[in-house]
């Protein structure tokens, strides 16, 4: 299954409500992607330009887009980026895949 990052900050409002003792719940969107048919892999706070990140194995691209919308529906973060990740094996795929399209076209 193809893996995704997705990386979010948080709105005002929703940053002001953990300050005062709210708490942000991983276990839900752990419950909304396996109900997608994926596996939240690791689900972090972070400062820096982004507040959290998640990394998720999902079925593929739209069931993983559909796991961001329903997560942007809750109202709480403002940006959101999500990026497909792939492992060295992927990568060594995609470097032979592209060195026979390159010599196909040389020839």
């Amino acid at each position: 299954m193809p893996t995704f990052m997705s990386q979010w900050r948080y709105k005002p409002e929703a940053l002001g409500a953990m300050a005062r003792g709210a708490i942000d719940n991983p276990e839900y969107v752990a419950r909304m992607v396996r109900a997608l048919g994926g596996e939240l892999l690791c689900y972090y706070h972070c400062y820096g330009p982004y507040d959290g990140m998640a990394i998720a194995r999902m079925p593929d691209g739209v069931t993983n887009l559909a796991s961001v919308l329903a997560a942007l529906s809750v109202g709480a973060t403002q940006t959101t980026v999500t990026t497909q990740l792939f492992d060295a094996d992927e990568v060594k795929t995609a470097s032979r895949l592209a060195a026979d399209v390159l010599k196909q076209m040389e020839g």
